[in-house]
């Protein structure tokens, strides 16, 4: 028979019965228990002996079997969470079980999971024990323990980088280094702004921004500056020397001209700082002409070159039309004498101070006496006229 509930056991009644040819036998158990005890768990075997008024004796015996069919029960641990201990990927854990048997002697058994007072993982550990009575018969449990990983991971930026720019580029190659640690391992690093190590860093200044995610989910950010200084002069080349003659009828001459100028980076501006633009009509003479270029970080460069205007044109002369001059000769006959006399050139005042000569044998009309009638001479190609008095 099966135990009694709760009871490592079960109450058995029986009967014995007993014959003999005399009335007066007498029953006697020699082994087991009395009808009506408790049978324990397995067989007990009950033994009799009859025995007559006069002595005889026989004997009897049948085995009392109580089978414990009741299940053991066993209590888990509630469900545990906590987070992980600092540094650790994990967390140190304790809990207990219990359970209870209609008979002692039920041992539990851990068959998954981890032990109370390890470390566990981050996660969900699943912890399953089965106990087991005396008499094979089990029951089982399961609880769970979560760690939460609740610690950031570190992320140390590299430190702040500035540069020249590279010769010839706008910008710069430039390399750098993050770290990250984390209590548990798997984190990575994900640049969110800026640009990756070894890349050609432009002008200026670049924010780089980096967040390191673990394998929970947390995350930490930093962030470095890469400046990169733009140091390389711009170039300019200004137009040869320019030497023109002038425009006709012009004192000077239209002049275009070119400048040229690069820079390793765009956006570079030319400004004239003395001189005149290309198309402007430059004077006779030298003219300088300067220019700076100025690029977008405020580096400059100067050069110069020189127009030059020759004057090549003529002058052009026209001389006053024939002029006739009329003298007073005051004494036309005592003058003539004179001249025969010395043969020599007379030089005769003119109106207003001035004088004329001649020489040679002019062509001449002239009346003695002086009556007054003009005397006209022939000199080359103009004609003085003198009028005696």
């Amino acid at each position: 028979m099966s135990n009694d509930a709760g009871v490592c056991g079960a109450v058995v009644t029986y009967t014995n019965t007993s014959t003999d040819n005399c009335p007066g036998q007498v029953i006697t158990q020699t082994a087991g228990l009395a009808s009506g005890s408790v049978f324990p768990i397995g067989t007990t075997t009950n033994t009799f002996v009859v025995t007559d008024a006069s002595g005889n004796t026989a004997t009897c015996s049948f085995n009392v079997t109580v089978n414990d069919t009741e299940l053991p029960t066993i209590t888990c641990n509630a469900p545990i969470t906590v987070n992980n201990d600092a540094g650790v990927c994990g967390a140190v854990v304790t809990y207990t079980n219990t359970s209870t048997d209609n008979c002692p002697g039920q041992v539990i058994t851990q068959t998954a999971g981890l032990a109370s007072g390890s470390v566990f993982p981050i996660g969900t550990t699943t912890n399953t024990f089965v106990v087991t009575d005396a008499s094979g018969n089990t029951a089982t449990c399961s609880f769970n323990v979560t760690v939460n990983d609740t610690e950031l991971p570190t992320i140390t930026c590299n430190a702040p980088i500035t540069v020249n720019n590279d010769a010839g580029v706008c910008g710069a190659v430039v390399t750098y280094t993050n770290t990250s640690t984390d209590n548990c391992p798997g984190q990575v690093i994900t640049q969110t702004a800026g640009l990756a190590s070894g890349s050609v860093f432009p002008i200026g200044t670049t924010t780089n921004t980096f967040v390191v995610t673990d394998a929970s989910g947390n995350t930490a950010t930093c962030s470095f500056n890469v400046t990169v200084n733009d140091t390389e002069l711009p170039t300019i080349t200004c137009n040869a020397p320019i030497t023109v003659s002038n425009d006709a009828g012009v004192c000077g001459a239209v002049v275009t001209y070119t400048n040229t100028s690069t820079d390793n980076c765009p956006g570079q501006v030319i400004t004239q700082t003395a001189g005149l633009a290309s198309g402007s009509v430059f004077p006779i003479g030298t003219t300088t002409n300067t220019f700076v270029v100025t690029d977008a970080s405020g580096n400059t460069a100067t050069c110069s070159f020189n127009v030059t205007v020759n004057d090549t044109e003529n002058p052009t002369i026209t001389c006053h039309a024939k002029i006739t001059r009329v003298m007073m000769l005051e004494f036309a006959a005592v003058a003539h004498q004179g001249r025969k006399k010395s043969g020599r050139p007379k030089t005769k005042t003119r109106p207003g101070g001035g004088t004329c000569s001649r020489g040679g044998a002019p062509k001449k009309s002239f009346v003695k006496g002086g009556t007054g009638v003009p005397e006209k001479r022939q000199y080359g190609n103009y004609t003085n006229t003198a009028r005696g008095r």
